[in-house]
């Protein structure tokens, strides 16, 4: 489907690299996107993903199949130097066939630090989008530029979230009942009011 003359609502996603039932939270992801849409009156959405194990990928794999969505790859490292994080020979094959269906690729520049280039990807994305979406257990993060850190971030700077509870895995975290108001599968913050 050609992508008419029109303006793109740009969905920053972060969220963990290890997920608990990700049957359900790929259904809520598709409801997070369905929300979006609705909210904010846009067929046309590009997700803007890093592409890395986990959130990233379930959010890219699901919402691609839509053709109205475009997909922005944003590396906090050259690929084949990103890919020595990744688990195994299969993830960099997944990672490579999703890096191939991006309509823009863009690596962002080397840091001394391995962690500070996760932190920048994690900063640009909550800079550079309209919308976060975040695949994430509610807690604060355990590493530099965790999923709490660019939640945090992207609350600082005032940008509507929609948060998908995702247990990690994490004996500490909190069940989706505790972390969110009411029993739903995603949760808003600051989206437009209906009129």
């Amino acid at each position: 489907m050609p992508k008419p003359n029109v303006e793109e609502l740009t969905v920053g996603v972060t969220g963990h690299r290890r997920l608990v039932d990700p049957k359900r939270i790929a259904r809520d992801v598709n409801e997070a996107l369905s929300m979006i849409r609705t909210a904010y009156h846009s067929e046309w959405v590009t997700l803007l993903s890093p592409l890395a194990e986990g959130a990233d990928r379930l959010a890219v794999k699901q919402w691609l199949q839509h053709p109205t969505v475009r997909l922005v790859a944003l590396l906090p490292l050259p690929a084949d130097d990103y890919m020595e994080d990744f688990s195994g020979q299969e993830s960099r094959r997944e990672f490579r066939d999703l890096l191939q269906k991006a309509d823009e690729i863009i690596i962002l520049p080397t840091c001394a630090v391995r962690d500070e280039a996760y932190l920048n990807a994690g900063r640009y994305i909550a800079e550079h989008c309209d919308v976060l979406l975040a695949i994430w257990n509610g807690r604060s993060a355990r590493g530099v530029g965790g999923t709490g850190d660019i939640v945090q971030l992207a609350r600082e700077r005032g940008t509507p979230l929609a948060w998908v509870f995702a247990s990690n895995g994490n004996a500490l975290e909190q069940t989706p009942k505790e972390t969110c108001e009411h029993d739903i599968s995603v949760r808003i913050e600051r989206f437009p009011t209906r009129s």
